[in-house]
Order: structure tokens, then C-alpha cells, then sequence
């Protein structure tokens, strides 16, 4: 009979439980118990010859000055890395993936745009940013395509990817900062 009380007791509890729970959700009401989260980190990616990697919020991808604080210039990682030790990168501002074909050829200028999907199985997804060991503060982006992002020398602002041999190696590289 003890046994019985008690697990009427649970039972009771356990279903005065699920219906205030269903009352919350029911009533579009928070739960009192806070969710876990992971703070997000944000990058800055400066070009060793031109400006910042920038987004917009409709998938364009080009370099411009840099603005500390400008959100449309903050990237973060997300997914897991795969074998190649690349993720991908997503854009604050939109949430979007960098992307990069190959239409034009690896050894041509590719396009780079942010795609409203993020999908780590699609190709041109995945990147790595990698140091150089001869410049210590600068290193170069590589995706899963076997290019490399770059700005380009011309009056432009326009950002490709290319198999580092179309440009001077600066235009590959990059110097990275933590944002807020």
C-alpha cells in the first residue's frame, strides 16, 4: 500500500507537470527554466591588399573598408569539420553559407556568393582558414572544391575563388579578428 500511495503521488505530480508544461506552450508562454546556449563567436576577415569580407543580407559577397562593429562583416563557423578539417561559414547578418563554384574553372575566377541554405554536403560549402607560417597574422581561405577565396586587383570590390594562380598571392590573403 505504501508503494501504491507513492506512486500515485508521482503519477499525480507527473501529470500536474506535463499539463502546466502544455499550458505554457498552449499560452505562447517562456519556460521559467533556462535553455543552455552556446555563445556564438564572430570573425572579421581583412584582406592583406584590399577591405573586409562582407555580406548582404540577399547573398552578395564582396570587400569593402572595414567598420568595426558592422555586423554585415561578421562571420561565424557552424557544422563539424569534415576529414579535410573544413566547416562552414555563415554570414551574421544573413545566417547564409559562403559558396563558391567552379563553372568558371579552378584555375578561373569563381563566383562567391552566400547561399539561403547551409548545407555541409553541398560542394562549395566547405572552408578551412589556414595560417601561413612565413606571415604569422595572415593565412588563406580553402574550400572543399580545391580553391581559394581571394579579392580581386581590379577597381572592383568583387570576391572569387580560384586555384592560387590567377593573382598575386596577397589578394589570397587574410588577417582575422575576434568581433562582439
Amino acid at each position: 500500500m505504501h508503494i501504491t500511495m507513492n506512486l500515485n503521488k508521482v503519477l499525480r505530480a507527473s501529470t500536474a507537470a506535463a499539463l502546466g508544461a502544455g499550458l505554457v506552450v498552449a499560452l505562447g508562454l517562456s519556460p521559467l527554466t533556462p535553455t543552455a546556449s552556446a555563445a556564438t563567436t564572430y570573425w572579421s576577415f581583412d584582406n592583406a591588399v584590399r577591405g573586409c569580407l562582407e555580406s548582404t543580407a540577399s547573398g552578395s559577397v564582396f570587400e569593402t573598408a572595414c567598420v568595426s562593429g558592422d555586423p554585415s562583416q561578421d562571420w561565424y563557423w557552424i557544422g563539424t569539420a569534415d576529414s579535410g578539417g573544413r566547416r562552414m561559414l555563415a554570414s551574421r547578418i544573413s545566417g547564409r553559407c559562403l559558396m563558391t563554384d567552379t563553372e568558371s574553372g579552378s584555375a578561373n575566377a569563381n563566383a562567391v556568393w552566400t547561399s539561403s541554405t547551409c548545407d555541409s554536403g553541398a560542394p562549395g560549402q566547405r572552408w578551412r582558414f589556414d595560417y601561413d607560417y612565413e606571415y604569422k597574422t595572415l593565412g588563406s581561405f580553402t574550400n572543399s572544391l580545391g580553391t581559394s577565396l581571394r579579392t580581386s586587383p581590379g577597381a572592383g570590390r568583387a570576391v572569387y575563388s580560384d586555384d592560387l594562380r590567377t593573382v598575386d598571392y596577397d589578394y589570397y590573403y587574410w588577417s582575422t579578428s575576434l568581433t562582439s
